[in-house]
């Protein structure tokens, strides 16, 4: 039924929580709640999700504060640039405004010197400063995590669509501890 949640196969042959967006007689459009990321699975790779897996989605999905496209809207190379700064790799955030989007301070502290994800965007010419920006959510509205607007804390991208719609996890273990359990079932 659209609009459930359930279980989904993934490509990697893993479990994970998912939410039914479109239904056919051959599969399923799912949102995976847990990432952001959508995909069509078979009806054989979709099975209910056990009770005790009803915590909150863990991908929250965010926008890029103080930019803004430099032609209207994001190019692929401005994505892949971004992809290529923020995956793999712990970063810190930092909530700047909640509405209607959290817009968010990226930040990589991997290296001697900080990086500004959003400040690198500008300076390799694929974003602009902007003073605010309007993003609207892409995804399927549904309750996640929420992150504190007071500190910086420590985070890993799971999707990136464009500056305007990425979506993270908190990088805390505990946060990921029971849904790896899902795999296992």
């Amino acid at each position: 039924e659209v609009g459930c949640i359930c279980a989904a196969k993934f490509s990697d042959d893993s479990w994970y929580r998912a939410r039914v967006v479109e239904a056919s007689s051959t599969g399923y459009l799912v949102y995976f709640i847990d990432f952001g990321n959508t995909d069509f699975v078979s009806c054989d790779r979709v099975a209910l999700c056990p009770e005790r897996f009803s915590q909150p989605a863990q991908a929250i999905e965010c926008s890029l504060d103080g930019i803004k496209p430099l032609s209207g809207q994001w190019t692929p190379q401005s994505t892949a640039l971004l992809k290529k700064l923020v995956m793999d790799k712990i970063l810190s955030a930092k909530v700047v405004s909640d509405s209607p989007l959290l817009s968010v301070d990226l930040v990589d502290t991997s290296s001697s010197a900080d990086v500004n994800i959003a400040a690198e965007l500008v300076a390799k010419g694929h974003a602009a400063n902007s003073a605010s920006s309007q993003p609207v959510s892409s995804g399927p509205q549904i309750e996640s995590l929420s992150l504190p607007t007071d500190k910086f804390v420590e985070i890993i991208v799971s999707e990136v669509k464009s500056p305007s719609s990425f979506f993270l996890q908190l990088a805390s273990p505990s946060s990921v501890e029971c849904l790896s359990m899902l795999s296992v079932e």
